[in-house]
Protein backbone atom coordinates (compact mmCIF):
# COMPACT_ATOMS: atom_id res chain seq x y z
CA UNK A 1 0.00 0.00 0.00
CA UNK A 2 2.66 2.52 0.14
CA UNK A 3 3.32 2.73 -3.94
CA UNK A 4 3.39 5.45 -5.93
CA UNK A 5 3.16 5.63 -9.63
CA UNK A 6 5.07 8.61 -11.40
CA UNK A 7 3.15 11.38 -10.19
CA UNK A 8 2.76 10.85 -6.95
CA UNK A 9 -0.25 8.68 -6.42
CA UNK A 10 -1.28 5.84 -4.50
CA UNK A 11 -4.29 3.47 -4.63
CA UNK A 12 -5.56 6.02 -1.94
CA UNK A 13 -5.02 9.00 -3.96
CA UNK A 14 -7.01 7.76 -6.59
CA UNK A 15 -9.58 5.78 -4.79
CA UNK A 16 -10.45 8.67 -2.95
CA UNK A 17 -10.42 11.19 -6.14
CA UNK A 18 -12.45 8.75 -7.56
CA UNK A 19 -14.79 8.52 -4.88
CA UNK A 20 -16.97 11.87 -5.30
CA UNK A 21 -18.45 10.17 -8.27
CA UNK A 22 -18.47 6.36 -7.43
CA UNK A 23 -19.83 4.63 -4.66
CA UNK A 24 -17.29 1.46 -5.39
CA UNK A 25 -14.29 4.14 -5.23
CA UNK A 26 -15.40 5.31 -1.73
CA UNK A 27 -15.64 1.82 -0.22
CA UNK A 28 -12.26 1.00 -1.52
CA UNK A 29 -10.80 4.10 0.01
CA UNK A 30 -12.49 3.50 3.21
CA UNK A 31 -10.67 -0.11 3.13
CA UNK A 32 -7.94 1.54 1.63
CA UNK A 33 -7.03 4.27 4.43
CA UNK A 34 -6.63 1.59 7.05
CA UNK A 35 -4.19 -0.26 5.50
CA UNK A 36 -2.01 2.73 4.09
CA UNK A 37 1.08 3.89 6.18
CA UNK A 38 0.56 7.35 6.76
CA UNK A 39 3.68 8.78 5.32
CA UNK A 40 1.45 7.50 1.88
CA UNK A 41 -1.41 9.27 2.75
CA UNK A 42 0.36 12.66 3.46
CA UNK A 43 2.24 12.23 0.27
CA UNK A 44 1.83 15.17 -2.03
CA UNK A 45 1.38 14.59 -5.90
CA UNK A 46 3.94 15.50 -8.04
CA UNK A 47 1.76 15.54 -11.63
CA UNK A 48 0.32 19.36 -12.75
CA UNK A 49 -3.57 18.09 -12.06
CA UNK A 50 -4.00 18.27 -8.81
CA UNK A 51 -0.45 19.60 -7.45
CA UNK A 52 0.52 18.80 -4.05
CA UNK A 53 -2.72 17.04 -2.82
CA UNK A 54 -2.42 14.62 -0.17
CA UNK A 55 -5.35 12.11 0.27
CA UNK A 56 -7.05 14.51 2.51
CA UNK A 57 -6.82 17.18 0.38
CA UNK A 58 -8.86 15.11 -2.06
CA UNK A 59 -11.15 13.82 0.33
CA UNK A 60 -12.34 17.74 1.09
CA UNK A 61 -12.05 18.92 -2.58
CA UNK A 62 -15.45 17.04 -4.28
CA UNK A 63 -19.34 16.37 -3.82
CA UNK A 64 -20.37 13.86 -1.23
CA UNK A 65 -22.99 11.99 -3.08
CA UNK A 66 -23.73 9.24 -0.26
CA UNK A 67 -22.21 11.16 2.89
CA UNK A 68 -19.38 9.40 3.77
CA UNK A 69 -16.91 11.83 3.16
CA UNK A 70 -16.95 12.84 6.63
CA UNK A 71 -15.91 9.24 7.99
CA UNK A 72 -13.38 8.80 5.08
CA UNK A 73 -12.01 12.32 6.59
CA UNK A 74 -11.77 11.20 10.33
CA UNK A 75 -10.52 8.28 9.31
CA UNK A 76 -7.64 9.48 7.58
CA UNK A 77 -7.09 12.11 10.54
CA UNK A 78 -7.16 9.05 12.99
CA UNK A 79 -4.30 6.94 10.87
CA UNK A 80 -2.08 10.43 11.04
CA UNK A 81 -2.82 12.56 7.98
CA UNK A 82 -2.14 16.12 8.33
CA UNK A 83 -4.52 18.35 9.23
CA UNK A 84 -2.80 21.49 7.73
CA UNK A 85 -0.90 20.56 5.05
CA UNK A 86 -0.51 22.71 1.75
CA UNK A 87 -0.83 21.91 -1.51
CA UNK A 88 1.13 24.03 -4.21
CA UNK A 89 -1.17 26.91 -4.04
CA UNK A 90 -1.23 26.92 -0.20
CA UNK A 91 -4.64 25.61 0.15
CA UNK A 92 -5.03 23.35 3.24
CA UNK A 93 -7.97 20.31 3.33
CA UNK A 94 -9.56 22.95 5.56
CA UNK A 95 -9.66 25.80 2.69
CA UNK A 96 -11.10 22.95 0.27
CA UNK A 97 -13.57 21.27 2.18
CA UNK A 98 -14.87 25.48 3.36
CA UNK A 99 -15.22 25.82 -0.57
CA UNK A 100 -17.05 22.87 -1.39
CA UNK A 101 -19.71 23.27 0.89
CA UNK A 102 -19.52 19.76 2.97
CA UNK A 103 -20.56 21.28 6.24
CA UNK A 104 -20.03 17.87 8.23
CA UNK A 105 -16.46 17.64 6.39
CA UNK A 106 -15.91 21.14 7.68
CA UNK A 107 -17.04 20.39 11.46
CA UNK A 108 -14.65 17.29 11.54
CA UNK A 109 -11.69 19.30 10.90
CA UNK A 110 -12.33 21.89 13.01
CA UNK A 111 -13.02 19.34 15.41
CA UNK A 112 -9.54 18.02 14.54
CA UNK A 113 -7.87 21.58 15.07
CA UNK A 114 -7.52 22.67 11.71
CA UNK A 115 -6.65 26.39 11.40
CA UNK A 116 -9.60 28.18 10.71
CA UNK A 117 -8.16 31.38 9.93
CA UNK A 118 -5.86 29.37 7.36
CA UNK A 119 -5.35 31.80 3.96
CA UNK A 120 -4.31 30.30 0.72
CA UNK A 121 -1.17 31.68 -1.24
CA UNK A 122 -4.24 34.42 -3.01
CA UNK A 123 -4.74 35.47 0.39
CA UNK A 124 -8.12 33.40 0.65
CA UNK A 125 -9.38 32.57 3.77
CA UNK A 126 -12.13 29.69 4.54
CA UNK A 127 -15.36 32.05 4.61
CA UNK A 128 -14.82 33.99 1.24
CA UNK A 129 -14.70 30.47 -0.40
CA UNK A 130 -18.06 29.41 1.77
CA UNK A 131 -19.76 32.30 1.36
CA UNK A 132 -19.73 31.55 -2.59
CA UNK A 133 -21.52 28.37 -2.03
CA UNK A 134 -22.69 27.44 1.25
CA UNK A 135 -25.00 28.75 3.91
CA UNK A 136 -24.46 25.87 6.01
CA UNK A 137 -21.20 25.60 6.25
CA UNK A 138 -20.53 29.76 6.42
CA UNK A 139 -22.80 29.47 9.93
CA UNK A 140 -20.49 26.71 10.81
CA UNK A 141 -17.45 28.75 10.60
CA UNK A 142 -19.06 31.92 12.28
CA UNK A 143 -19.34 28.67 15.43
CA UNK A 144 -16.22 27.95 15.31
CA UNK A 145 -15.11 31.19 15.82
CA UNK A 146 -13.87 32.51 12.04
CA UNK A 147 -14.78 36.33 11.90
CA UNK A 148 -17.19 37.22 9.12
CA UNK A 149 -15.50 39.87 8.07
CA UNK A 150 -12.61 39.68 5.62
CA UNK A 151 -11.69 40.83 2.30
CA UNK A 152 -14.65 39.58 -0.13
CA UNK A 153 -13.08 38.89 -3.39
CA UNK A 154 -15.80 38.76 -6.14
CA UNK A 155 -15.82 35.73 -7.60
CA UNK A 156 -14.90 35.59 -11.50
CA UNK A 157 -17.67 33.66 -12.51
CA UNK A 158 -21.32 32.95 -9.98
CA UNK A 159 -22.66 29.34 -10.10
CA UNK A 160 -24.72 28.41 -12.99
CA UNK A 161 -25.03 25.17 -12.93
CA UNK A 162 -23.36 24.74 -15.77
CA UNK A 163 -19.70 23.36 -16.36
CA UNK A 164 -17.29 23.42 -13.41
CA UNK A 165 -18.35 24.82 -9.82
CA UNK A 166 -16.16 27.66 -8.55
CA UNK A 167 -15.09 25.42 -5.96
CA UNK A 168 -13.59 22.60 -8.57
CA UNK A 169 -12.40 25.21 -9.92
CA UNK A 170 -10.08 26.39 -7.08
CA UNK A 171 -7.66 23.24 -7.70
CA UNK A 172 -6.30 25.07 -10.60
CA UNK A 173 -6.47 28.66 -9.73
CA UNK A 174 -2.65 29.93 -9.08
Amino acid sequence: MDHLDGNGWSALHHAVDASSYSWRAMEAALVLVEQTPPHVINAHTTGSQPSGYTCLHFACDGSDKKLARAGLVDSMLRRGASVDSRDDKGNTAFLLASATGVTDVVEVLVHAGADVNVKNDRGLGCMQSAKRCSGSTTDRLLQAGVSPYGAWVPSVRQRTGEGDSESRQMRYIK
